[in-house]
């Protein structure tokens, strides 16, 4: 998947392919494919309606040298869960990406 359609209708097309997107009002926060996006393991983007960019994840020291985001989910309050290949979970608020907490999932 390289394109998503908000809900209202518009369409953005990114320059990675996404593991997923999730909208979060006039916000989508996309997971680009780690196979794809090598930089580092700051593979979270939020974009706005316009596809401008709104934030990128900061990089968030972990126990592994290698941690890529694989998923995104809805968490409680409206937070987005920025899951990483670890496990670990990073609650971020999807408007600004502040970090507003760490969880652990399976």
């Amino acid at each position: 998947m390289n394109t998503f359609q908000f809900e209202s209708g518009e369409l953005i097309t990114f320059q990675w392919p996404v593991f997923n997107a999730l909208q979060f009002n006039d916000i989508v926060i996309a997971c680009f494919n780690y196979d794809y996006y090598q930089e580092n393991d700051q593979n979270v983007f939020a974009f706005n309606k316009k596809g401008d960019i709104a934030w990128k994840i900061k990089q968030i020291p972990m126990q592994f040298a290698r941690n890529p985001y694989v998923m995104i989910r809805y968490e409680q309050n409206g937070n987005a869960g920025l899951v990483n290949s670890s496990g670990s979970v990073i609650i971020v608020d999807p408007s600004t990406g502040e970090v507003m907490g760490k969880d652990w999932t399976k």
